[in-house]
């Protein structure tokens, strides 16, 4: 069920909470087989699981006039200050309560700059798989704990935080090669087969961020430490 997204959103009610789901360019016709349990009827729209998910990543909606359209998860909604955290997004939305639930964690280059030299620095940092059980229940540890922002918030880590062997003199960290050096795109793998993609580590300022203005509060020392061990990042 590969797809390009699109920007039209919706919420949904989720667990007592509001979700902002991104609408996914499927087409009706494609999408009539994967209609699977009835989620959440709202009315005027009809919310289905897709068949066989055993998680929220994606729900179905159906219109009132019939028509189908699939969309994915994007975060919680926080507004009047209201926060909500990472374990949040593990446990409601993809039901892993533990580091158990996790099979893997693989990291790949920050792809922003694509200039010459940005390439070769993703070409340097290169893309790894973590299978270690110690390692998982430490970033797990970490991660569960993690409040996060919402959608369409200003940045509030300092980028320029931590210094590493990779750090330079610029202030443009993009252009120089700084921030693809320090920056990872998580991929989280569960038992159920599902993935987590949208999370991305900056060794920078030391917390997480997602497109759509959604950022987390800064890390403690020890956790950015732990993090950067983990990913190889010195």
């Amino acid at each position: 069920m590969a797809a390009d997204t699109m920007s039209v959103m919706s919420s949904v009610s989720v667990d007592g909470r509001t979700a902002w789901y991104e609408q996914v360019n499927v087409s009706d016709s494609e999408l009539e087989k994967w209609v699977g349990n009835e989620y959440l009827d709202a009315g005027a729209t009809t919310w289905y699981c897709p068949l066989g998910a055993d998680n929220l990543k994606y729900l179905i909606r159906q219109d009132a006039d019939g028509t189908l359209s699939l969309w994915v998860f994007t975060s919680f909604a926080a507004d009047d200050g209201e926060t909500y955290t990472y374990g949040d997004v593990l446990s409601v939305i993809y039901g892993a309560d533990s580091a158990e639930d996790i099979v893997s964690i693989t990291t790949s280059p920050y792809q922003a700059n694509n200039t010459a030299e940005g390439k070769a620095v993703q070409d340097e940092v290169g893309t790894h798989t973590y299978t270690d059980r110690e390692a998982i229940a430490a970033f797990y540890n970490i991660v569960k704990t993690v409040v996060c922002y919402g959608a369409d918030r200003e940045n509030p880590a300092d980028n320029t935080r931590f210094s590493y062997s990779f750090s330079t003199d610029s202030t443009d960290k993009l252009t120089s090669g700084e921030s693809t050096y320090g920056t990872r795109c998580i991929s989280i793998e569960f038992t159920d087969g599902a993935t987590l993609d949208s999370w991305k580590y900056s060794a920078l300022s030391g917390s997480f961020f997602e497109y759509g203005g959604i950022f987390t509060e800064p890390l403690a020392d020890a956790d950015v430490y732990t993090l950067n061990g983990i990913f190889g990042i010195e």
